[in-house]
């Protein structure tokens, strides 16, 4: 019922929120990226304090580095995490930088570059592949990271695949340093060539969107879809080991979760396997019903301030999604008291946008519908105070 676009331009998701009637809540993160301008490793000071602030009042709730993907240098996330804190705001990392890419290396840096500062460090999961120590040791040393600083907030996501951009440059290699690892990964060369040969012996999978529907493709059909669209699509590798889902997903740190969320990472990829493999978890016993809900649901409204979702009681918002729990099939999906979703259709709901008091007056000049959130009073700041009050 709730999304977060954890990359931008806001401006797009605000197009794309003009089109849609499926009823979503929909957050933005306006991402340090490409498509927002930014192609140096090094960014100034003034200048990531005043896109921080546009991003603001055009209805974003905070920023994300795109380092993993588009790496800038230590010392300019360190700046990027500084100033989202000044300004109270949402700041959220894809590890990696021009030292360390998108690896258990690059999410060591992004720990020390926050220092004490609040950050979210995204998809962790990403960072236990195996890259550089064995599966097993990159996951301890990650839940380690985490437990050591209180100040991080974090999920994981279930899905085996991954979602990356699969654009290729002038210079014949993906644009996207992550797709690059994928396919080192899969002991292919980072260049058109050998992404073109993953693709065609279904190393790698293309996607694509058909009446409202995305679904993968493999094989010649990838390839000449991806062709097609002059390499501007999002490839998806199974890079994603069991081993670290799990482990991720279910450890603990004084009672409460190491790993504070489980997310889908990109529902749109599609991977948006959270009930179905989070039900399998339950299934095992390695969480409890109760427990997939804190993790799916509950915490992550209160980290976006949303204090009226994440609980079924009088009061609050009906955000409900009915699953069937014998093969994990959704049935139906009710936003705000609304259906939005049953056996397979859509009704028609506006989007709802969630923003800060800075981005009202922008918004409503688009004539879109929101909710007003304050990222300086939600957990996303105030971890310790409000696990202490969910041990009570």
């Amino acid at each position: 019922t709730t999304a977060t676009d954890f990359k931008g331009p806001v401006e797009f998701l605000h197009d794309v929120v003009k089109k849609s009637n499926v009823g979503l809540n929909i957050a933005s993160l306006n991402g340090v990226c490409l498509e927002n301008g930014f192609n140096k490793l090094e960014i100034k000071k003034d200048e990531i304090k005043k896109f921080a602030k546009e991003s603001m009042k055009k209805g974003s709730i905070g920023l994300k580095i795109m380092g993993g993907h588009f790496p800038i240098t230590f010392e300019t996330s360190k700046d990027v995490i500084q100033i989202c804190n000044d300004l109270g705001i949402y700041i959220a990392y894809h590890a990696g930088n021009s030292d360390n890419g998108s690896n258990i290396l690059g999410m060591k840096d992004a720990v020390k570059a926050a220092g004490k500062n609040s950050l979210h460090i995204a998809h962790i999961n990403s960072y236990c592949r195996g890259q550089i120590y064995q599966v097993s040791k990159e996951s301890d040393m990650a839940l380690t990271m985490l437990k050591k600083n209180k100040n991080l907030i974090s999920e994981s996501y279930l899905s085996a695949i991954n979602g990356t951009s699969s654009e290729v440059g002038e210079d014949k290699k993906p644009l996207s340093h992550v797709t690059r690892n994928c396919l080192k990964a899969k002991g292919y060369n980072d260049d058109y060539e050998d992404f073109k040969k993953a693709i065609l012996n279904k190393d790698c999978a293309i996607s694509k969107e058909e009446e409202g529907v995305i679904k993968l493709l493999y094989g010649k059909e990838a390839f000449e879809y991806w062709d097609k669209m002059k390499t501007k699509a999002t490839a998806c590798f199974d890079v994603n080991p069991a081993l670290s889902r799990i482990a991720l997903a279910i450890d603990k740190t004084d009672s409460n979760f190491t790993v504070d969320m489980i997310s889908t990472d990109g529902g749109i990829f599609p991977r948006n396997e959270t009930i179905k493999l989070g039900l399998k978890l339950v299934e095992f016993g390695a969480l409890t019903i109760n427990e997939l809900l804190l993790k799916s649901s509950y915490i992550p409204s209160r980290v976006l301030g949303l204090y009226n979702k994440g609980c079924i009681e009088e009061g609050f918002d009906a955000d409900l999604t009915l699953v069937n729990p014998k093969n994990s099939e959704v049935l139906a999906t009710i936003v705000g008291g609304n259906l939005a979703y049953e056996n397979g259709k859509f009704f028609d709901n506006k989007t709802n946008l969630i923003i800060l008091k800075e981005g009202e007056k922008y918004v409503k000049s688009l004539g879109l519908p929101y909710t007003i959130v304050s990222i300086k009073d939600s957990m996303f700041y105030k971890k310790k105070k409000f696990l202490k009050k969910e041990k009570k």
